[in-house]
């Protein structure tokens, strides 16, 4: 239970097509630049950034570190996720690159939370997930229970552990679609309601309902062109 429930909080843990880098960038007629500047406080002599492709990454471009310092510029057509790998190094940090000049640092005690400075569109998703961790914690409390119950084979207790996970799942399904809602000009709506198509339990209408509250500009995005592909084909 407690796997399906937190499938989305891995995505974004370790969790792309119109990208153009520094080494092809006559690729796109309409495209923006951006320039990622990062830092990093372990030893790796080369960033890589992926695309992200159906859970796999696909190195694209990459940068020499120097004095733990390395810069990514480029262009997109609009903003998506990428993911910083670094040669000798296992680290996956998931970023979202704008048209924006912005900066990271990573920590290698906080590979999951560095610091993204002048991006308010990974300001955001922060925002976002970190609710979403509020309401997940309520499952990590009952998972311990959860587990002695089905050693014990206490019925009884696995069905009101149930409940309450069907609660949460509900709780965090109300936000989430909510939060899409009310933020139905920005980007970060449509990477949240695409990462709702790879979890176990997909609801087609409240899908197809929230894509159509999104603005044109955001339909049209990386993640709205995924969403669309995947509602018609369903």
């Amino acid at each position: 239970m407690k796997k399906g429930l937190l499938f989305l909080v891995s995505l974004w843990i370790i969790s792309c097509n119109n990208y153009s880098s520094k080494k092809n960038n006559n690729k796109f007629t309409s495209t923006t630049n951006y320039t990622l500047n990062g830092t990093i406080d372990f030893n790796a002599k080369t960033a890589y950034l992926n695309k992200i492709r159906n859970d796999s990454l696909f190195k694209i471009d990459s940068s020499s570190v120097v004095n733990n310092v390395f810069i990514f510029k480029g262009t997109i057509i609009s903003p998506e996720r990428f993911a910083l790998t670094f040669k000798n190094y296992s680290a996956v940090v998931i970023v979202i690159l704008e048209h924006k000049d912005f900066s990271i640092s990573i920590k290698k005690h906080h590979l999951n939370d560095p610091v993204i400075i002048g991006s308010p569109l990974n300001s955001q998703l922060l925002n976002y997930k970190t609710s979403s961790k509020n309401i997940f914690k309520k499952v990590d409390y009952l998972y311990p229970q959860f587990q002695k119950a089905r050693l014990e084979n206490d019925v009884q207790k696995l069905q009101e552990i149930k409940q309450k996970m069907d609660s949460i799942e509900a709780e965090f399904s109300k936000y989430s679609f909510n939060f899409i809602k009310e933020n139905r000009n920005s980007y970060i709506a449509a990477m949240i309601l695409s990462d709702h198509l790879k979890t176990t339990k997909i609801n087609f209408l409240k899908i197809k309902n929230s894509f159509n509250l999104l603005s044109k500009q955001v339909q049209n995005s990386v993640d709205g062109k995924r969403i669309a592909n995947w509602l018609q084909l369903h």
